[in-house]
């Protein structure tokens, strides 16, 4: 969906630039989340 592989979406999370819920050990991220991430970015960086 996005091209970014798990390290740098972790990364993205930690940065605080992906939202992320955290659910025992999962850790979870709200579609509207991600959509958020991609429109700010631009398609030109999202993938």
């Amino acid at each position: 969906m996005t091209g970014i592989g798990r390290s740098k979406l972790y990364a993205l999370i930690k940065a605080g630039d992906i939202p992320r819920i955290k659910v025992g050990s999962m850790t979870l991220v709200p579609v509207k989340g991600l959509e958020g991430f991609l429109e700010r970015c631009g398609p030109e960086t999202a993938s």
